[in-house]
Formats: structure tokens, sequence, C-alpha cells
């Protein structure tokens, strides 16, 4: 496996990558980093060149002292794929976040990506309710405290969910130990820029051409439900739903994984051929 630290517009970016073929770029959920992808990433090696990005003030990328927006992180990831010559379109997969950066690259940038994967990606701001009883508070109560102990548990049960947090108590471990040892200062500007500014990308949406997989857990409160996704897609030319088991924006990367990949191959195999770009 090779790694690399990418100097950007936001900082020094740290991406690991292995296995050779046509490259799949992977963007990690907010509040964690690229060990998200666990088993995942070991299979998409195997047929793949697998490119996994920790993102700005997560992981062991460089963390930032101010805000910044998503257009900005879009463009940032398109420097990471020029620094690795990845000058051909590439399959590109987003968990949460990554999703949305995934989005705005297709939007910003629609050369350079082959295919579009979301994974459990809201596709609209935060509501009013959501900001002023969960993410605002949250993102205060870090300021402060950073990752107290009840701030963990209220992320986990979000993001993974209690009773896979109790049945895969490892992989829970792993997964929140980014959001734990993050620095406080950069993590407060990523929760900050990325949570409380989400934008509507439902506009971004109209916009792109390439084949798009988004894929959707069936108990995920906090994501996109399946009528939503198709009520902001009916434009999209080349747009498909797939359905994931879990509670949580990561959960279907714990207990959900052989289907994730199985949808990923067929969507991919699918475009392959027929690629106009």
């Amino acid at each position: 496996m090779s790694t690399d630290s990418i100097p950007t517009q936001l900082g020094r970016i740290h991406v690991r990558h292995e296995g050779s073929g046509p490259p799949v770029v992977l963007w990690h959920s907010l509040f964690v980093d690229s060990a998200s992808w666990g088993p995942l990433f070991d299979r998409v090696r195997e047929d793949h060149r697998a490119i996994a990005i920790d993102g700005p003030c997560h992981g062991r990328s460089e963390g930032l002292t101010h805000d910044f927006t998503f257009d900005e992180v879009a463009d940032c990831a398109v420097a990471v794929m020029d620094a690795l010559a990845l000058h051909g379109p590439v399959d590109w997969v987003g968990n949460a976040w990554g999703g949305h950066i995934g989005i705005k690259v297709a939007a910003r940038h629609p050369r350079r990506l082959r295919t579009l994967t979301t994974i459990g990606t809201p596709l609209r701001p935060i509501n009013p309710r959501e900001r002023w009883t969960m993410c605002w508070p949250l993102v205060q109560i870090y300021r402060v405290t950073g990752p107290n102990r009840w701030l963990r548990t209220q992320l986990q049960n979000a993001l993974i969910g209690p009773r896979t947090a109790v049945a895969h108590p490892d992989r829970a471990c792993e997964i929140m130990r980014a959001f734990v040892d993050a620095d406080r200062r950069p993590m407060f500007h990523a929760m900050r820029s990325m949570m409380l500014h989400r934008p509507d990308v439902t506009a971004d949406l109209a916009s792109i051409a390439v084949p798009t997989l988004m894929m959707v857990a069936d108990s995920d409160s906090m994501g996109a439900g399946p009528d939503d996704i198709h009520s902001a897609t009916s434009a999209m030319s080349h747009v498909h739903v797939g359905g994931l088991v879990g509670d949580g924006h990561l959960t279907p990367l714990i207990v959900d994984q052989d289907n994730i990949y199985r949808q990923l191959v067929g969507h991919w195999s699918d475009n392959y051929a027929d690629s106009r770009f």
C-alpha cells in the first residue's frame, strides 16, 4: 500500500492507494476518516486502483483553522486527483459527506468522473428542527468540551446505530477513533462548515450527466429516503437508487458490505462499455 500527503488549497491531504485497474476514489463521511471503509477498501483494490482520501481536518490530513465551503472541498479533491495523475475519469464512491463532495465534483468538473456513487447522502440542508435540537448543540458542546463521552455516544448512535455498535464493537471503535483523536479546532471548523452550512445539492443534480447510483439505508432517519431521492433526481438522465440495510450513515459499511460491493460492481460493469468520457 502506498500513501501520500498532497498539498492543496485546503492543506495537505492524506491519501492511501493500492491495487491496479480502473481508479476508484473513496471519500468518507463527516467525523470519521478513510478507515471507515474497512474491508470494502480491500475488496475494491482486488480489481481496481483503490484511492481512499482523508478529507480536510480528518484523519491524517492537515487541520484548518478557518471555515471552508463544499465547492472548495470539491476543487481540493480534483487537486488530489491531478497530483496522483488521475487525468482520466474515475469512479467516485462517497459515504454521506463523501457523496456531497462527489456531487459537487460531478457538477463542477464533469469530465473527472466516469460514475458517481453515494451512500447514505442527504440531499437537502439540515432542517430547522435538526439544526436547533441536535446539530447546533452538538457543535457548541464539542467546541467547549471536545469529544466527551456523552457526545461520542450520541454521534455513534447517529452514525452507526446502538444495535450495530453492540454487535460489532471493534468496528465501531475503529470508526469512531478518528473523531476521538481529531484535533479539536480543525474538527470544529469542519463540523460548522460541512454540517451546519450543508447546502441543498438538488440543484446540482440536474446538471449531472455521469451515471449515478444512490444507495440509501432502510432505517437511516438522517439520510435521504427513497421518495426524496426519486423526487430530487427526476431531472437526471441516468440514475439508479439502491437499497441497503442499516440505521445510520455508516451502518451499511459494517452490516451490508456484500450488498454495497455487489451494487458497485454492477454499476461499474453497466457503464464501462458506454463511458462517454
